[in-house]
């Protein structure tokens, strides 16, 4: 399995924080300077494929 970036491990945090997220609320959670809805999509996705994120199915883009 590929070692997590330290961004990711951050995002990681949110997950396992706060349980399931959208997008959009973990974009809420972020400290500024926010990144771009886009690139924290990206992020996620990235993780989801390594299978570092469960994807859940439910509702658009809610992951953990």
């Amino acid at each position: 399995m590929k070692k997590l970036t330290p961004k990711e491990e951050d995002i990681l945090g949110y997950f396992w924080t706060n349980g399931p997220l959208f997008i959009r609320e973990l974009l809420d959670l972020q400290e500024e300077p926010k990144p771009h809805y886009n690139t924290l999509s990206t992020i996620v996705r990235v993780d989801l494929d390594m299978q570092a994120i469960p994807h859940s199915g439910r509702g658009r883009q809610m992951f953990a």
